[in-house]
């Protein structure tokens, strides 16, 4: 049996080398994580009945947010933590959690959050019912994303949306690119 000649080896991995990192990096382009997007497709938004609710001192109304989110990965990624405030002037007067759920690879998933409403301070109910008197209430919905894609670690994203009023209680506006709930 010959040795195989030194130079046999140093061609070789001049060679190998090369093609082998063109390939992880490859994979690694093709599979690096990407944030999901999330979508609020809700249709209507009844800021009155909100606002007259917390008049008299009443956080029973249901509110409920339709949302929708697309993996944009080759992978399925874990849902962690889906959950998210509403408030007004940050003041914060609602919140939900969603159970951890997987979303499939380069599809569109469906979600309900069940708003659990608490009363703002008394100031802050009358100057949104006076804002929503003037055509001027504004109330921000910020839904945060934890996810975890197989092989790297967890990662955060977020979603901001603000609802004036008119806006929502009127829906032809809105942007549904994303959505397949309430469709």
């Amino acid at each position: 049996m010959h040795p195989v000649p030194k130079k046999f080896f140093s061609w070789f991995c001049i060679l190998l080398l090369p093609m082998l990192l063109g390939i992880t990096a490859g994979v690694l382009v093709a599979y690096w994580p990407q944030d999901p997007q999330v979508n609020d497709c809700t249709q209507t938004v009844d800021l009155f009945g909100l606002v007259t609710n917390f008049l008299v001192g009443d956080v029973s109304a249901p509110m409920v947010f339709l949302l929708s989110i697309y993996n944009p990965n080759r992978v399925d990624i874990g849902i962690r933590d889906l959950s998210g405030v509403i408030s007004y002037q940050n003041v914060q007067f609602g919140t939900f959690s969603v159970p951890d759920f997987t979303a499939q690879s380069r599809h569109i998933i469906d979600v309900e959050a069940d708003v659990l409403l608490t009363l703002p301070p008394p100031s802050i109910v009358t100057q949104m019912y006076q804002d929503y008197l003037d055509d001027t209430l504004v109330v921000t919905f910020r839904v945060n994303v934890g996810y975890k894609v197989a092989g790297f670690s967890g990662s955060v994203t977020d979603y901001t949306e603000s609802i004036r009023t008119g806006f929502r209680e009127d829906s032809d506006d809105k942007n549904y690119a994303l959505c397949k709930c309430g469709q």
